[in-house]
C-alpha cells in the first residue's frame, strides 16, 4: 500500500495537540509563512517542481513532479502535488479536497516510508527577528479510507512537528501529532517556540510511524507561521468620510509591548492595501496627524507598525495595527436610490424628475457648513406594464361564438386582471381572455409595483344570419345548367357558393342567385355572411345524371359557304368522340378519323370530291358513365 502525506499550514490553530513550553502574551500577528501549495488546473493530475509551488520547501521522499508516478501509482517513499488523495492510484485513498478551499487547490501527498525519524517535509525560513515567539501550524489529512483501520497491522500517520535552528540544528521546539484519525477530515497541529538568537529556522515534520508499512499515508496543506506580537490599536478607530483640507489626529496604543525602546512607523494606502506609503521616518512618537490637504478624493487606510528600534523595516519583526478607513471627498456625499413609475415625477430638492439617470445637488446646512453635502439621486423610472389589447378598439361578436382578447406584448413577470364595465372578471388574470358576450372590456396590469389600465375595447353582439337554399331538386343531364337561390337576408349580406369550380363558368360563386354545371351529383354549400362577419351554412344535393344519346346530323353541304361544310356529330358536354368512319353506297371507306375535330369535308381520301347522294357512317364515343357507345346511320351529301 502507498502512503500520501498532505501538509497544510492554516490561518489559526484549532484542535491542537502539542507539547511546547512557550506561550504568547500578546496576539498572533501577520502570517510570515502562508504556504498553500497553490492551485492546479481542471485537467492535470500531478504538478511540479516543488520549488515552483512551494519555494523554500523540500522533502526527503522522491518527488514525482508533473509527470506523475511511474505506472500511475504513488509507491512507498514517493510524494507529489495533486488535487485529491485518490490521484495516488492506490484505489483506497479518500477524495477529500484541499483544505485551503481554492478551486483546483493542491495538497502535498506523501506515501511515507516506515522509517523512524525520517524528515517528510522541511521548510526553511530566513530573515527572522531574534528572540521571537512563533507559532507553526499545519493541517494534516489521513489519506486512507476509514475501512482500512480494521486491519490489525494498520499504521496511523504519526509525526513530530519540529523547529530547528537553521545554523546549529539545535531543536527549538517540538510537538507530537499522535495518531491522525482516519475520518476523511483535516486536522490542525501546532507548535509554539522561541527562536532565541536564530534568524534562520527549519520547520520539519518527522515520521514516528514504524511497523508493517500498511497505512501511514498522508496529505498536508496550509502551512502558517505567525509571530507573537503586542496587541496594537489605532486610536481613534474610524470608518468615515471627511472633506478635503481636513486633519485627523491618531495615536498608537500598544498593549504589553516587548519592544524597549520601541519605534513606530505610520503608513497609509490609497489602493486598498496593495501598497503602503511610509509617513516620514520611524520614530519613538506615538502620535500622527493625517492631513488630507492635497490628497485626491478616494478611500485611504491608515495604520502603524511597531517594533524594536531600528528594525521596523523588517516585516518579520513588527506588529501591525488595525486600520482606520478615511473616505476623502471634496464634500460629504449622500446617495439616494429611488424609483418611480413612468408618468410619475420624483421631487428632488425642488426639481421634479421623470427620466432615469443620476442627478446631483449640493446642499449646505448653514453658514458654518463649509463643505456642504453632495446629494446624488440614482433615479430609476420603472416602465408601466404593457396593457394594450391587440386589434381594433371596436369588435363584433357573433351570437354563440367566442372572441379572444389578448395583451399584444405581455411583460414577463406582470400580472393582469380583465374587466367588463370596469368590474373585475373573476378568475380572468391571464394575458388572454375569451369572451362570450358583448360589453366594454379593459385589462389592468401590475409590474414591479407599477399599474396601468388599457383603453376600452367595445364588443357588440351580432345576430347570426339564416342560410337557406331554394333549388328545384330535379335530376338533369350532366353539364346542364342548374339554378340555386338563397333566401334573402339583411342588406349588406354576402353569399358564397361551393364548389366554386361548378359556378365560375356561369357568373361566379358569389351572389344571392347562381348558376352551375356539374359532372356528377354532389353537395352544394351556401355560406351567408352578415355585414358584421357572422355566418351560417346550408347545403343541398345537386342532382345530375349522364345523358348519353348523341345528336348526329342527317345531311350536310360541303360547298365552301361556311355553313354545314363538314359532317360531324353534335356531342354534348361529357361526350367524347372516339372514331368516325364514312362509307359510300358501294361500301368504300371515304373517311376514317382523318380530321376528327372538324369531321368529313365531303371528299374521298385522295382529295376527289364525293358525289351528292346517300352515305353510311359508323361512330363510337364515350359518355360521363364511362361506357363506349356505337352508332350507325345514313347521311345525305348535298351539292
Amino acid at each position: 500500500m502507498t502512503r500520501s502525506f498532505f501538509l497544510f499550514w492554516a490561518l489559526f490553530a484549532a484542535g491542537l495537540s502539542l507539547h511546547a513550553q512557550n506561550s504568547c502574551n500578546g496576539v498572533w500577528g501577520q502570517f510570515l509563512v502562508n504556504q498553500t501549495f497553490g492551485q492546479g488546473t481542471a485537467t492535470d493530475t500531478w504538478y511540479g517542481p516543488l520549488s515552483a509551488y512551494a519555494p523554500g520547501a523540500s522533502t526527503s521522499t522522491t518527488f514525482v513532479g508533473a509527470a506523475g508516478p511511474v505506472g500511475g501509482v504513488l509507491s512507498d517513499g514517493f510524494s507529489g502535488l495533486a488535487k485529491l488523495p485518490s490521484a495516488s492510484g492506490q484505489g483506497n485513498w479518500v477524495s477529500t479536497p484541499d483544505h485551503t478551499g481554492n478551486t483546483n487547490g493542491l495538497m502535498f501527498l506523501i506515501n511515507a516510508p516506515s522509517t523512524a525519524a525520517t524528515v517528510f517535509f522541511e521548510y526553511v525560513m530566513d530573515n527572522l527577528c531574534p528572540n521571537t515567539t512563533l507559532k507553526l501550524s499545519v493541517w494534516i489529512l489521513n489519506a486512507n479510507d476509514p475501512s482500512l483501520i480494521t486491519n490489525p497491522i494498520y499504521q496511523y500517520p504519526n509525526m513530530t512537528l519540529k523547529a530547528v535552528d537553521g545554523v546549529t540544528n539545535a531543536v527549538l521546539g517540538t510537538a507530537e501529532s499522535g495518531d491522525v484519525a482516519a475520518d476523511e477530515a483535516w486536522h490542525q497541529y501546532s507548535i509554539v517556540f522561541n527562536n532565541g538568537t536564530s534568524t534562520s529556522i527549519k520547520l520539519q515534520l518527522v515520521n514516528n510511524s514504524v511497523g508493517s508499512g500498511w497505512g501511514n499515508d498522508l496529505a498536508i496543506d496550509d502551512i502558517t507561521v505567525q509571530p507573537c506580537v503586542p496587541e496594537s490599536h489605532i486610536l481613534p478607530k474610524l470608518d468615515e468620510t471627511v472633506c478635503q483640507n481636513t486633519v485627523i489626529d491618531f495615536d498608537a496604543n500598544v498593549i504589553n509591548s516587548p519592544y524597549n525602546p520601541a519605534e513606530y512607523q505610520w503608513q497609509y494606502t490609497s489602493d486598498n492595501g496593495v501598497t503602503w506609503q511610509n509617513q516620514g521616518p520611524p520614530s519613538a512618537g506615538t502620535h500622527y496627524s493625517f492631513n488630507t490637504t492635497g490628497l485626491a478624493p478616494g478611500t485611504y487606510m491608515v495604520r502603524f507598525m511597531t517594533g524594536p528600534q531600528g528594525l521596523t523595516g523588517n516585516y518579520n519583526c513588527v506588529a501591525v495595527s488595525d486600520t482606520s478607513i478615511i473616505e476623502v471627498a471634496e464634500f460629504p456625499h449622500t446617495t439616494i436610490d429611488a424609483s418611480v413609475c413612468a408618468g410619475v415625477a420624483y421631487e428632488f430638492y425642488g426639481r421634479y424628475l421623470g427620466v432615469s439617470g443620476s442627478y446631483d445637488t449640493l446642499i449646505k446646512s448653514g453658514p458654518a457648513d463649509i463643505c456642504g453635502t453632495l446629494y446624488t439621486l440614482n433615479l430609476t423610472v420603472k416602465p408601466l406594464p404593457f396593457v394594450d389589447i391587440a386589434g381594433d378598439r371596436s369588435r363584433d361578436l357573433c351570437m354563440g361564438d367566442t372572441l379572444q382578447l389578448a395583451v399584444g406584448n405581455p411583460d414577463a413577470g406582470a400580472t393582469y386582471q380583465w374587466l367588463n364595465e370596469r368590474i373585475p372578471i373573476e378568475g380572468e388574470t391571464g394575458s388572454v381572455y375569451k369572451i362570450i358576450a358583448g360589453g366594454n372590456y379593459r385589462v389592468a396590469g401590475l409590474l414591479d409595483g407599477c399599474a396601468d389600465t388599457s383603453l376600452r375595447v367595445k364588443v357588440t353582439e351580432r345576430e347570426v344570419p339564416e342560410a337557406a337554399i331554394r333549388y328545384d331538386a330535379i335530376s338533369l343531364c350532366t353539364y346542364d345548367t342548374l339554378v340555386f337561390e338563397a333566401v334573402p337576408q339583411a342588406a349588406g349580406s354576402y353569399y358564397n357558393w361551393e364548389p366554386a369550380k361548378a359556378f365560375r363558368l356561369l357568373g361566379g360563386e358569389e351572389g344571392i342567385s347562381v348558376q352551375g354545371t356539374f359532372k356528377e351529383s354532389q353537395k352544394v354549400y351556401l355560406t351567408v355572411y352578415s355585414p358584421y362577419g357572422c355566418h351560417a351554412v346550408d347545403s343541398v344535393l345537386a342532382l345530375v345524371h349522364p345523358c348519353c344519346q348523341a345528336l348526329v346530323p342527317t345531311a350536310f353541304s360541303p360547298n365552301g359557304d361556311g355553313l354545314n361544310d363538314y359532317f360531324n356529330p353534335a356531342l354534348k358536354p361529357g361526350q367524347l368522340l372516339l372514331t368516325l368512319k364514312v362509307f359510300d353506297r358501294y361500301g368504300k371507306l371515304v373517311y376514317d378519323n382523318d380530321n376528327i375535330q372538324k369531321g368529313w369535308n365531303g371528299s374521298y381520301r385522295n382529295g376527289t370530291a364525293a358525289n351528292a347522294g346517300t352515305y353510311m357512317y359508323m361512330m363510337s364515343y364515350t359518355c360521363d358513365d364511362k361506357k363506349v357507345y356505337e352508332l350507325r346511320g345514313d347521311l345525305t351529301l348535298l351539292r
